[in-house]
């Protein structure tokens, strides 16, 4: 009888060290940020492997609220990293193992929808992403002034600005604004978002004057409440300079860009997709003031990184190799510059469309480019 208590008491200490362990590593979880620095990296590494511990062995010790944050928490630390494809591996797990236990209509099985919509939308996997947030926003009776209606109407514009469809993807931003704006006030980093994102589709639909005023007013809110080193105020000072790039002031969006890609090389690291952006925009200022070996050199450059951490066949890639053919095509380099186009049109068929913008273009560039050599064919020597 005696060692039948003591067994009983053994294990019964056990289950609570288990139970205190698993608490510990959600309240980890919930402490990594969406958008990681280096320095986050550095703090959280150690704590990953507890972390895949309680969302694969421990989940029956996690209560229903806090089932998704151990994977959720992973997810995060491999997105913050640009390892994509890990963070889809743990969203995914995390969305089984919530609809296992608590079925299809729950508010954390649509976050969960909307965390893999995110990461397809990283890997530039759009008619993936897209059913998945159709789904999240319909999945919850919460009503349409709810804070997770308004994150899934602007995810939904972000998709649908980078499949091309802008004036689908600003109603959808108007519409987490007004949302956001009810329920988190007008200073909130939510707010800033919102308004960065909105700028964004008024940029390219060419409504410049809109357009910087909703970037400022983003830049604004997140220095006020991130600090001037934040990856955020890095992207607002991007957005800025490329609008002043589009509107020809290219000593201003010089200005923004340096302040950019400093803030991301400190906070996220030389091979991370945002610093291949950041010297994507420098090559084509460089390109623009004609200095054509700087351009190329950073074209090179960024088109390392997003083979690196996107993979070859993404948008991204798609977009790099449509500047160096334009680059080629003004160096005259017209066989360069057609192999290029061809790989980009490839991507670009494939993973946006052939009525995508950036689609369109290419098409328009290569017919373009088979005049000039037709033309350059029928001169006389």
């Amino acid at each position: 009888m005696l060692q039948t208590l003591v067994k009983v008491k053994q294990e019964t200490e056990a289950d609570q060290l288990k139970r205190a362990f698993v608490k510990v590593m959600v309240e980890v979880a919930q402490k990594i940020p969406q958008t990681l620095t280096l320095t986050d990296v550095k703090q959280v590494s150690s704590a990953i492997p507890h972390l895949a511990e309680v969302a694969t062995n421990f989940n029956i010790l996690l209560t229903d609220e806090d089932l998704i944050w151990p994977s959720t928490g992973i997810a995060r630390f491999y997105e913050g990293q640009a390892n994509y494809q890990e963070a889809l591996v743990w969203c995914q797990h995390c969305l089984e193992i919530l609809e296992s236990r608590l079925g299809n209509d729950h508010i954390n099985v649509a976050t969960s929808l909307s965390n893999l919509a995110r990461i397809y939308r990283l890997q530039g996997e759009y008619n993936k992403a897209e059913p998945l947030l159709n789904r999240a926003q319909k999945l919850t009776q919460l009503g349409e002034n709810h804070l997770f209606t308004g994150t899934c109407y602007n995810d939904l514009g972000l998709l649908y600005r980078l499949m091309g469809r802008y004036e689908k993807a600003k109603t959808y931003h108007k519409q987490a604004l007004a949302i956001r704006l009810s329920q988190l006030g007008e200073k909130h980093p939510s707010i800033a978002q919102s308004y960065d994102h909105l700028a964004m589709v008024y940029r390219l639909t060419k409504k410049y004057k809109e357009a910087e005023t909703y970037h400022k007013q983003a830049l604004t809110i997140g220095l006020e409440q991130l600090g001037e080193n934040h990856p955020f105020v890095a992207r607002c000072y991007n957005h800025i300079g490329k609008l002043y790039y589009e509107i020809e002031r290219y000593g201003e969006a010089e200005s923004y860009y340096q302040k950019t890609l400093a803030i991301w090389l400190a906070e996220l690291g030389e091979n991370h997709p945002s610093v291949a952006q950041s010297y994507t925009n420098f090559a084509d200022l460089y390109y623009a003031m004609k200095k054509y070996e700087k351009a190329e050199l950073l074209y090179q450059k960024s088109l390392d990184i997003r083979f690196a951490t996107l993979g070859e066949n993404h948008n991204f890639v798609a977009l790099t190799y449509q500047n160096l053919a334009k680059l080629y095509y003004a160096t005259e380099r017209y066989g360069e510059s057609e192999r290029l186009y061809q790989k980009a049109l490839a991507i670009l068929m494939a993973t946006v469309g052939e009525n995508h913008p950036n689609t369109q273009k290419v098409l328009d560039s290569l017919k373009t480019l088979k005049q000039q050599r037709t033309t350059d064919n029928e001169s006389p020597n």
